[in-house]
């Protein structure tokens, strides 16, 4: 029997039998094993083929790991883990790491770490906390993962430099690979993919290094984009980004050849280009396809060069950031964020200046993306590491190389929040995903020691005229006069699980 943190009451018995207890009716639900959802709560499955382990094998523990799974093991069945976020099951048996077949006692030591022993004599060490993040492979290419686009059906569209364009399903299962044909005109027309655009239910925009086309999701055939008979000679090759405002205007960032913006129903383009005679120019012609319209309908355009906002009445633009990469833009309920190469920025609008956000060393890498989550935590992606800020944007958490991240795997203007609330992230050879309600974040430290007692701004040591008749890391309970009210301690919080970092 076992009471988990949520108040649910568990009851495992001999047989197939795992009860839960509904305390507001006083109802037991039984949990039985249904080989047509083996992922379904239940106990692990009887071997019916095995008289004896089907008669003798009863549920050995029920155990809650600190990041609120529920762990069942059964004598002759292996060991199953229950995900009340996801209400899955994962079974352990001469798989997944557990090659034994019966698990018999489990303990949870202070640090969160589960120690399970087995029938066959062995002992087990789990870290729940320490969850790898899943990753898909399309292959190697120059460049790796460049973009990604879930439409409006739920396929997932993934842009890649040098490997072409994949299409998955919502299981993650490759629909369809997209590469240029050479004896095929209506294939895509290069395998360097920069962005991924959808506004009509049929069509993607797709941006290449030889140009921008239209995909026709129904007959799967490109076609070559100009905008107009007068700038169909402009070079449109190598677009970075593109974004429709609320005024229906199209904006299309490119490398090269500045920024465009294109009105549908007037057919007319204007084109942007840097002049240094003209302060209100664009700052650079190579852009990225950083492309931001924020509540008041101001645009924001990153670039090789800074920072451009755009002012409509005098079609000019403002530069911050001069001589910086501008990666991402983040606009939260209270916070204007910049990725940069050099590190994290945000806006202060009563000084109209970029100031860094955070001096700590997590945020002066490389800031590739930025991302909220359902529960409005921001997701900061770097080359080596992804960073967890609270909602408060006052504490962080690092996940890296401990949680399936490779050094410097991670590419540029590459991240989808999907509708179902997973993130992903490109890399050099596919991309990561992962849910981050499954993906733990609070580690509680090993143990918290006191190693100094100061009294008055002096080390307070044992002694006949000191308060302390033990030394300070032995003493759980202390007595001071009222003379003695300017006290402070020094303490420590040690963690052996991760001495290699994150």
């Amino acid at each position: 029997m076992f009471e988990d943190s949520r108040g649910v009451f568990w009851v495992g018995t001999s047989g197939d039998g795992l009860h839960t207890l509904d305390r507001k009716t006083g109802r037991f639900e039984r949990h039985t094993y249904d080989p047509a959802k083996p992922d379904k709560l239940s106990r692990p499955r009887l071997k019916i083929e095995d008289q004896f382990a089907y008669e003798n094998d009863q549920v050995t523990f029920i155990l809650e790991d600190g990041v609120g799974s529920i762990w069942i093991g059964s004598m002759w069945t292996g060991l199953n883990r229950y995900d009340p976020v996801t209400k899955k099951i994962t079974h352990y048996e001469s798989s997944n790491g557990f090659p034994d077949h019966g698990s018999w006692n489990a303990y949870q030591s202070r640090d969160g770490v589960l120690w399970i022993t087995t029938q066959e004599d062995h002992l087990y060490r789990v870290d729940p906390f320490r969850q790898s993040i899943n990753h898909i492979s399309t292959g190697s290419g120059e460049g790796g993962t460049s973009s990604f686009l879930e439409d409006k059906e739920g396929f997932l569209w993934v842009g890649t430099r040098g490997k072409g364009l994949f299409q998955f399903d919502q299981q993650k299962r490759l629909v369809h690979h997209f590469v240029h044909d050479p004896s095929n005109p209506s294939s895509i027309f290069n395998d360097d993919v920069n962005f991924i655009f959808q506004h009509q239910d049929d069509t993607l925009w797709i941006s290449t290094h030889k140009g921008l086309g239209i995909l026709n999701k129904r007959t799967l055939e490109f076609s070559r984009f100009h905008m107009d008979e007068k700038s169909a000679s402009l070079d449109t090759s190598r677009v970075m980004g593109i974004m429709i405002d609320r005024l229906g205007l199209k904006w299309v960032s490119t490398w090269e050849n500045g920024l465009f913006r294109y009105n549908a129903k007037s057919g007319a383009a204007i084109h942007y280009l840097p002049d240094p005679n003209d302060p209100g120019a664009i700052s650079t012609k190579d852009l990225t396809s950083t492309i931001h319209e924020d509540r008041s309908g101001i645009l924001w355009f990153g670039s090789f060069n800074g920072l451009n906002r755009f002012d409509r009445q005098t079609e000019g633009f403002k530069k911050y950031l001069e001589g910086r990469i501008i990666l991402t833009i983040h606009e939260g309920a209270e916070s204007f964020l910049v990725g940069t190469d050099a590190g994290l920025y945000k806006y202060n609008p009563h000084s109209d200046s970029l100031l860094i956000f955070n001096t700590s060393d997590e945020f002066a890498a490389r800031i590739y993306d930025l991302i909220e989550d359902d529960e409005h935590n921001l997701w900061i992606y770097t080359p080596s590491v992804i960073i967890k800020l609270n909602p408060a944007r006052n504490e962080w958490f690092v996940y890296g190389k401990k949680f399936g991240i490779d050094e410097g795997s991670m590419t540029p203007a590459s991240s989808l929040a999907t509708r179902n609330g997973q993130l992903l992230k490109g890399t050099e050879n596919g991309f990561y995903f992962f849910s981050p309600k499954e993906l733990a974040s609070k580690i509680p430290p090993s143990q918290i020691i006191v190693t100094d007692f100061f009294i008055n701004n002096l080390p307070a040591l044992p002694g006949k005229e000191s308060p302390l008749v033990k030394p300070i890391e032995e003493t759980s309970e202390i007595t001071l006069s009222y003379d003695l009210n300017n006290f402070s301690f020094n303490f420590a919080a040690d963690d052996y699980r991760t001495p290699n970092g994150v």
